[in-house]
């Protein structure tokens, strides 16, 4: 597989998607978190 051009991006949709991304793991964290105590309740 022959990786994409580097695409040269717009400054504010790149700090979106830094945001988006950021968001995202933050969200997986607080979801593991959560399982993690729901299995201690149990």
């Amino acid at each position: 597989m022959v990786p994409p051009p580097t695409v040269e991006m717009d400054p504010a949709i790149k700090a979106m998607f830094d945001i988006l991304t950021q968001n995202i793991t933050q969200m997986k964290v607080a979801n593991e978190a959560q399982a993690e105590r729901m299995e201690q309740l149990t």
